[in-house]
């Protein structure tokens, strides 16, 4: 891996992106109870291709310090003091660590796209997301715009409070139109970035300034196949899709699964698991057995890749932070023999 105190001008990476007709840049933010999904994230591209690279910005010092012993290539780890101006210094204080973790996306993707300028174009991820196949058609749906953003395609009453796009995964060109959507973007977060819903301004989070950015701004890409950032609320809630396996792909209404947002699912612990933290839904059993058992499977390869680095059997602060008597809403159980699984890494 990189750390940025080398040159920012990284030829390494740009003779590396010389040798592929596409080449993907991806970036994600990490703190402790993040740590293991975000791993597990970076693998899962892994096992997909060799020819990306990604930034992961760490927001502790046990993040970063863990990440640095981990030896993962195709990555440049980043402390979040690098990216921290007065801006984003003057809310901090102010702000819970999700939602200053949503105020950071955009400086971060700033940064990548002003100190790299071998990047032609940028994917941020949430780290809870899942790649179950190989990302080429986001980058071939995503063409000649400056700026890829993906639907919810929730039900109305979430998107009226959420909005009708995913911040989860979003994409910038290193170009003119993109940059100035990605600064209108940075700006509105830094000025209102709350994980409460605020009727009066109309805002949730950093995401629901997104519904705007296709008003305001032109060249955008919506992409709506039902295999990108498939989701609980997309694929769950709304409960009338069709989950299979055919062969090492899983298929949504027949289209290939690409990439599975885990959105509100806790690791209680290694073997306790809760899929949606937020209330109670109706997962059918093929979209638990297709989609979230090889999810958790590949958890617990990280997991027991992380004790090995950190000596210990205690991974509580990579935990999700719940009360010993926590009941979870739709509670899935592992044992230690679970072979439900995808590629694997050990």
């Amino acid at each position: 891996y990189h750390t940025t105190k080398t040159l920012y001008h990284d030829t390494s990476l740009s003779c590396k992106m010389d040798q592929y007709d596409n080449f993907y840049n991806f970036t994600i933010i990490l703190s402790q109870e993040y740590f293991i999904k975000g791993l597990t994230l970076y693998f899962s591209l892994k096992n997909q291709i060799e020819n990306f690279h990604m930034w992961i910005c760490c927001i502790d010092e046990v993040t970063f310090n863990l990440a640095q012993k981990m030896n993962l290539t195709n990555i440049t780890l980043l402390k979040a003091a690098e990216i921290e101006d007065e801006g984003l210094l003057a809310v901090k204080g102010q702000r819970s660590l999700q939602e200053y973790c949503w105020t950071l996306k955009a400086p971060l993707c700033q940064h990548v796209l002003n100190h790299y300028n071998e990047v032609s174009q940028l994917f941020y991820c949430d780290s809870d997301l899942y790649f179950f196949s190989n990302p080429k058609p986001l980058l071939e749906s995503w063409g000649q715009h400056s700026v890829f953003i993906c639907r919810q395609r929730g039900t109305d009453d979430l998107e009226k409070i959420h909005g009708q796009y995913q911040a989860g995964l979003i994409g910038f060109k290193n170009e003119e139109n993109s940059k100035k959507i990605l600064n209108w973007w940075k700006e509105k977060c830094l000025e209102r970035c709350s994980a409460t819903y605020e009727p009066l301004y109309g805002t949730w989070g950093d995401q629901k300034y997104l519904d705007a950015i296709p008003h305001l701004f032109s060249n955008i890409k919506i992409n709506e196949d039902p295999g990108v950032n498939s989701a609980p609320w997309n694929l769950v809630m709304k409960n009338r899709h069709s989950v299979l396996t055919n062969g090492d792909k899983v298929t949504i209404d027949g289209q290939d699964l690409i990439v599975y947002h885990f959105g509100s699912l806790l690791i209680i612990n290694e073997d306790s698991y809760d899929l949606w933290k937020l209330e109670q839904l109706a997962f059918e059993p093929s979209i638990i057995s297709n989609i979230y058992e090889p999810y958790i499977y590949q958890l617990k390869q990280t997991i027991k890749m992380v004790k090995k680095q950190v000596n210990s059997n205690s991974l509580s602060p990579f935990f999700s932070t719940v009360p010993t008597d926590y009941k979870a809403k739709n509670p899935l159980q592992t044992t230690r023999n679970n072979k439900k699984r995808l590629h694997h890494h050990e």
